[in-house]
């Protein structure tokens, strides 16, 4: 028993001897991993040599798209309505039936008119004619110098008489036209309020038309920003649909002084001859400064949003920055930059989402252009 307990304690003992040499071999390896950086944790990094463009900035608007102008068609005359030629949706052109009243009484009023026009044209013939025999006979010594002046006053009188019944005459004509209701201009019929044997009256309209050819829209622009306008300026609307987008505009009229509100009143104009656009419809409003200049322009995806805060990542001797980013506009994915970076800084394009300021990166390529990371527009 005595032999078999000290092989025992024999074997125990190489077993813990060879678990403490297998400990020292295990520590030193430990401490020199713990001692040098691990390179897998070193953000990987793409940059951009910052440079400068030619471009311009621009003011962003909101606003919605209204007809040039809206005309409410009234009725010059009274009466039923007899016939109903255009309705809503039509479009039209000026001076073509819309409508017509009942022309019964207007006709026989036009015939009076008539009647009243050939009467007075027949007397003032025979008015005429009795003067001219007057002033022969008159001439020749055989009639007074008083009975030519009454037939002269008869004459004068017979030619009012035919001045008054060919206004009459006209004005019945007219009225006659008026019983047919036209439009007064080319565009659109949005509304009709008429309907065939309604009683049509002066007060009321019986349609409303839009001239859709062109659109307006309306701005309310600041002190801070309505001298830096002119009418001279590129203006361009773009649509959150992305449907007609980059259509042009023009500045057609600047207001001098503010409304009621502090606003100054700004008018654009849209060419709209084939109809592509509709009235109502809410566009973004560019108004691009008339010169262009050296500005910073970067990807906007470089740029990080953190509280309500614009940042972004330089690489300084291998070193990542974090600096404070001022934008200006955003063209695309172009971002113009007021103030934060400078030509020649390297800017952090892709990665910067595991960059901490202060800390190491690892710079894989590096970008000459902004071009070469996104095409020109």
């Amino acid at each position: 028993m005595t032999g078999i307990h000290i092989r025992n304690e024999v074997k125990v003992k190489r077993t813990l001897l060879l678990a403490v040499g297998l400990a020292v071999l295990i520590l030193p390896g430990c401490k020199k991993s713990s001692g040098e950086p691990d390179k897998k944790s070193i953000p990987v990094v793409e940059v951009l040599k910052v440079s400068t463009e030619l471009t311009r900035r621009f003011q962003e608007f909101s606003g919605t798209l209204e007809p040039v102008s809206t005309i409410q068609v009234f009725p010059e005359a009274m009466g039923k309505i007899s016939e109903i030629y255009r309705n809503e949706g039509a479009t039209v052109r000026a001076g073509e039936p819309l409508a017509k009243i009942d022309q019964t009484d207007y006709l026989l009023a036009l015939d009076q008119a008539k009647s009243a026009l050939d009467l007075a044209s027949a007397n003032l013939k025979n008015a005429q004619a009795n003067l001219e025999r007057q002033q022969q006979l008159q001439q020749e010594g055989f009639s007074s110098e008083a009975v030519l002046e009454g037939i002269q006053t008869a004459y004068e009188i017979a030619n009012a008489q035919y001045s008054q019944a060919k206004t009459g005459f006209s004005m019945a004509q007219r009225q006659l036209e008026h019983t047919t209701i036209t439009a007064p201009i080319d565009g659109y019929i949005n509304a009709r309020f008429i309907e065939k044997g309604q009683l049509a009256l002066n007060s009321a309209p019986a349609y409303s038309l839009q001239d859709l050819d062109r659109l307006k829209i309306k701005l309310a622009v600041s002190e801070a920003l309505i001298e830096n306008i002119s009418a001279r300026d590129e203006v361009e609307l773009l649509f959150s649909d992305d449907t007609a987008s980059g259509v042009p505009g023009q500045i057609v009229f600047i207001g001098k002084s503010p409304d009621p509100s502090g606003s100054y009143p700004v008018k654009i104009e849209v060419n709209n001859e084939n109809h592509d656009l509709l009235a109502g419809k809410s566009a973004v409003i560019r108004i691009y400064s008339a010169n262009a200049s050296n500005e910073v322009v970067i990807p906007g995806k470089a740029l990080l949003r953190r509280g309500g805060k614009w940042s972004a990542f330089v690489v300084e001797e291998g070193i990542a920055v974090e600096k404070m980013i001022f934008p200006a506009n955003r063209i695309h994915d172009r971002m113009i930059i007021n103030s934060g970076l400078k030509a020649g800084d390297f800017l952090v394009v892709t990665g910067q989402e595991y960059c901490k300021s202060g800390e190491e990166v690892n710079i894989v390529k590096t970008w000459q252009s902004l071009n070469a990371i996104l095409p020109a527009d």
